[in-house]
């Protein structure tokens, strides 16, 4: 995590960043560092059980994650006029985002881990068959679960959406006074 946040920033803000500022601007050459960063990126995500639209708001999320922070590391790059404080917030980042992973796995039940053990290593840890899954128990992650599900986000719209006009209009179709 730390050597390959250090080795990342010595490629993108030490080596890519300054070329692209010269070629491009600052606004252009920081936004095309941080595209770059993100398509580096993608290849490490895991994409297997989403749906096509899952997928296309992985990525989304994952160019938004990357251009944000790339925006904070190239300023702290061009503050200070070195790459070592953006490498160390980079750091700190992967071992915040990596913390967090490993606990939400722990109390969701998530066999699955970012580090690429399988459900057989989980399970058989933890005594089980991979066949019989263990039954899950609600846990304190379960409730600050930083991706939504989607289509209850729309169902929630949607139905805000038909309060807000039934309350506008009366049964009639008029305008309500």
């Amino acid at each position: 995590m730390v050597f390959g946040a250090f080795a990342e920033e010595i490629v993108f803000r030490g080596l890519l960043l300054p070329n692209f500022l010269r070629r491009f601007g600052l606004h252009r050459g920081i936004f095309l560092t941080g595209i770059a960063w993100a398509a580096v990126h993608f290849r490490s995500d895991s994409y297997s059980g989403l749906s096509v639209d899952g997928v296309l708001i992985h990525l989304a999320n994952r160019v938004f994650l990357c251009l944000a922070l790339n925006y904070v590391f190239a300023w702290m790059t061009l503050r200070w006029s070195s790459i070592i404080p953006a490498a160390i917030a980079h750091s700190t980042w992967n071992i915040l985002v990596s913390m967090q992973q490993n606990t939400s796995e722990l109390w969701i039940g998530n066999a699955h881990s970012h580090f690429g053990l399988s459900s057989r290593t989980s399970f058989s840890a933890s005594g089980q068959s991979p066949e019989k899954k263990p039954q899950q128990v609600p846990g304190p992650m379960q409730t600050l679960n930083p991706l939504p599900d989607l289509t209850s986000l729309q169902q929630r719209w949607d139905k805000r959406q038909r309060y807000a006009v039934a309350a506008r209009y009366n049964v009639t179709g008029g305008r309500a006074g």
